[in-house]
This record gives C-alpha cells, structure tokens and sequence, in this order.
C-alpha cells in the first residue's frame, strides 16, 4: 500500500499540437466537440427523422479526439527494438509489447546534470558524482531519471538541441550495473543530433552510440519527461508503465513518481 503521506509527481508532458513541430513525425489532435459529435451520432446510430429530436433532445452527446500520432510522440517508452533489428549476440530485440513489467518501476534516483551545457556528454565520472550529491547507492533494477533543465523548453523552437546527453560510457556504466530503465527530461538519451554528427565524422564516437549500447545489453529509455524538479534526489518510487502496442518499438506512458514524505515507500520492483 502507497503511504496516505506519499506525494503523486506527474512526470509525463502533455501531447497537444502546439508540441508537435519538433517530432521527426509530426502528430496531430483533432477534437470533435460534444455538438459536433450529434451528427455523428445520427449517421452512427442510424436514426430515422422521426426519432433525432428525442434521441438528440440535449442537442449534443460525446466528445472525441482523433489522434494521428507516432509511438515516439510525447512521453513515451523506447524498447530495445527501437535501437536496432538484432541484438548484437543474434537475438531479437524486444518489443514493446514484450518487455518485462519488472523493468519499468522501481526505486528511483534522479540524477541532476543541469550544470552540464547543451550538448555537453553525460560521463561515467559525471553519473557517480551526481549519485554521491543524491545520497544514493545504486542497485540492480533502480530507476534513473536524468535532470537536464531542458522540460522548461518542452514548447519551444530547438528544445531538441537544449540537454546534455549520455555518452556510450555513461550509459553503459549505468546498464551494467543492473539499470533496466533511464529516463531524461529531453528529446533524447544521447546528445543533440548536432554533436553527435561532429564527432562520429571526427571519429571521436559513434552516432546514436548511448541507444545503440541497448543492443548489447538491453535496457530501455523514457523520453520527454517533465517535472523532474519536483522531485528529492532519492527515496521515491518511479512507475512507468508503456501501452502495449503490438510489435512497436517505443509506447505512450503516464510516467508517475510516489514521493514518501518520512515514511516508508511502497514495495520495491523485483531486482535484476
């Protein structure tokens, strides 16, 4: 049982249209207001002229909204799929609908990295120093969420281009120690695009090279998560649970934290 004590933070952005200028897949809402949605309904419930003026007595019924929209729109889940078609022993990555629940909730960290520029990579080095600032002492199964400061852009032209990033050490020093999922407040887990360029042609790194360590040992990501400040370095409890889109390689997520205030939190995720 969740503490009466324990503070609900919503770590999910909002998906409207007014976001969807910087999604490499441009979504969009259409909403049909409760008087649109009465002639609807008579060609739904195929209504004879007779009976339209008692069945639509109120002049209107239920409002919908249409939605066309990538899996990667919003806060979402990525699966190991998204970052490649194998895994580097052979295997198939996971899909969404295939990951394990155990993976996505568990005792969480946040880990503060808003002194980092934009661009800057996010180093093994980094992560233990911000672990030592939290207080935390990383386990198997925990759940890292990454503060950048870039949420407060999440509306703005070049939101993707304003975090720092994990670089493949980073990264991997965090997976290899039994992390299954790490959140950013950002665009994404590696740096901006521009960087990441620069230095895969200067032969300083691999593009895409923090989601690509996935397919060697799998872990997935939440990206575009907000409110993030609101939260205490550690001592919290972290739900993040994707809709189950068959085959897909990232879903949708309502990213939640349970926030003990003095007392002890619910029941840890299953470790590993």
């Amino acid at each position: 049982m969740v503490s009466p004590r324990a503070r609900l933070v919503d770590l999910s952005a909002p998906l409207s249209n007014a976001t969807s200028d910087f999604e490499p897949n441009p979504h969009r809402i259409t909403y049909v207001d409760h008087a649109q949605a009465a002639g609807q309904a008579r060609d739904l419930l195929n209504l004879p002229a007779a009976a339209v003026d008692a069945v639509l007595a109120r002049g209107h019924v239920w409002s919908v909204e249409n939605v066309t929209l990538s899996t990667h729109s919003g806060t979402h889940v990525d699966a190991p799929y998204h970052y490649g078609p194998r895994m580097a022993d052979g295997s198939a990555p996971l899909t969404i609908d295939q990951v394990p629940l155990e993976w996505c909730w568990g005792r969480g960290v946040r880990l503060d990295f808003r002194h980092l520029p934009a661009g800057a990579g996010i180093t093994a080095a980094d992560v233990q120093g911000a672990l030592a600032v939290a207080g935390h002492t990383l386990e198997a199964g925990d759940v890292v969420l990454t503060l950048t400061g870039a949420s407060a852009h999440f509306q703005s032209a070049g939101y993707e281009q304003r975090h720092a990033g994990y670089t493949r050490e980073g990264l991997a020093w965090l997976v290899d120690r039994g992390v299954r999922l790490i959140g950013i407040d950002a665009w994404g887990i590696d740096r901006p695009f521009g960087p990441l360029i620069q230095d895969a042609v200067a032969g300083r790194a691999e593009f895409w090279e923090a989601h690509f360590y996935g397919l060697e040992r799998p872990y997935l990501q939440i990206e575009k998560l907000c409110n993030l400040e609101a939260l205490p370095g550690t001592g919290f409890t972290v739900m993040a649970f994707p809709v189950k889109v068959e085959g897909a390689s990232a879903g949708w997520a309502r990213v939640v934290a349970f926030v003990e205030d003095g007392e002890e939190g619910p029941a840890a995720a299953p470790r590993g």
